[in-house]
């Protein structure tokens, strides 16, 4: 660990100032150093010889000032992507050869004209900078590997970066599909930089070229009553609080459990997986006199509870993920399992209506991420099958 020079103040302030600044470092404790590039612990597998090259064509990087510019710029990248529009389709598809691409998380806006609701999706690149994540005494190099590459081969040894301290294993990006495992990366003999500059432990393989496409689509169809079609994931969401609405007479119909259980399913590798929905709410429109067509149903989000057996435990995270996040580090998709035990939860009205609630098409996924108990994360996907059976045929 080096500090840098001070006559690079400027700039470095000017890069604190960046508008994904913030995005890059969190919470975390954070300076500018100049790091060692061999020690460097690596969880990504392969870099684009091509790539690398052409990326540090055009700086004289033996010039600090210019070193600085390639690793920590003030510029955002210019990049080649290609776009177009499937209008039939209500659909975008973005690409580009940099497969640095990606979904930047969601965007919730009102148009200012018409005030109507804009949901979308921003789509570009990620951190410019280079991050060195040190956590418990390992320096991970959390981003920049061609750049780093390009520098270690043109005899560069020490890299400025944005070097943050962090005790959570997840912030070194290492807990994402694709790379290297997390038993290997904390092991006493981990991959580290040099051993890309070794033909014996990284030789040269020729690979098919790959583009990054997005493809954003926008879908309509309808589901039964106020019943949500549920993506759940295997974490602790806090209960969203909704707005009471305007009281009307008779709005609200009163039910009895009849019956309520657990689904239970058991996954491949042992953990075992119990989910449930519930019915919330019957609103009735006072509007229409039918004694089940002006029932509307509200179901709970989906209830979950995974029991991992104590061998898949890994490094606890205390880290929110979101739903981009989770969906992007699925490490298994589309597990089998054996049913254990399905079941339709059902109620009865105060006017004899009985409803029925059961799961539908489950589909389960495992991340690579640890919850706060060092437990397995697993996505779940389900839709949610309502039966609202008149009181004439319950009798």
């Amino acid at each position: 660990m080096l500090n840098i020079d001070v006559a690079y103040n400027d700039h470095l302030e000017a890069v604190t100032k960046s508008p994904v600044f913030a995005e890059a470092i969190g919470r975390d404790k954070w300076s500018f150093a100049l790091v060692e590039i061999d020690k460097l612990v690596c969880f990504q597998k392969y870099i684009d010889i091509g790539y690398s090259e052409e990326t540090g064509g055009n700086f004289e990087l033996g010039e600090m000032q210019n070193l600085m510019e390639f690793c920590l710029p003030l510029k955002p990248p210019k990049k080649p992507l290609a776009r177009s529009a499937e209008t039939g389709q209500y659909a975008f598809t973005i690409s580009s050869a940099n497969l640095d691409l990606r979904i930047l998380g969601m965007v919730q806006q009102q148009d200012p004209l018409t005030k109507r609701s804009i949901f979308g999706f921003p789509v570009g690149w990620g951190i410019p900078f280079i991050q060195i994540v040190r956590h418990k005494n390992r320096c991970y190099l959390k981003n920049g590997y061609h750049r780093v590459y390009a520098l270690r081969r043109g005899g560069i040894t020490h890299v400025p970066c944005i070097l943050i301290e962090s005790d959570d294993y997840a912030q070194t990006g290492a807990a994402r599909q694709g790379f290297f495992g997390t038993e290997l990366l904390l092991s006493e003999k981990p991959p580290i930089f040099a051993h890309f500059l070794s033909d014996e432990l990284a030789p040269e393989l020729e690979m098919h070229s790959l583009i990054k496409v997005v493809r954003i689509k926008a879908e309509e169809f309808l589901v039964p009553g106020m019943s949500e079609v549920p993506s759940v994931i295997a974490k602790e969401q806090p209960a969203a609080i909704e707005p009471k609405p305007e009281s009307t007479e008779n709005e609200y119909e009163d039910f009895e459990i009849v019956r309520e259980g657990w689904n239970v399913y058991r996954l491949p590798d042992g953990t075992v997986l119990r989910l449930r929905q519930l019915l919330v709410r019957l609103h009735r429109d006072p509007k229409i006199e039918s004694s089940e067509s002006g029932l509307q149903i509200q179901s709970s989000s989906m209830l979950m509870a995974a029991q991992p057996p104590a061998r898949l435990r890994g490094p606890p995270s205390s880290q929110q993920y979101s739903i981009q996040e989770l969906n992007s580090s699925l490490t298994e998709t589309n597990l089998r399992y054996e049913t254990v035990r399905e079941v339709a939860n059902e109620y009865k009205t105060a006017s004899g209506i009985r409803i029925l609630i059961r799961l539908a098409n489950v589909t389960v996924s495992r991340t690579t991420f640890y919850d706060k108990s060092g437990e397995p994360i697993y996505v779940v996907n389900s839709e949610t099958v309502i039966e609202v059976i008149p009181p004439t045929e319950a009798t």
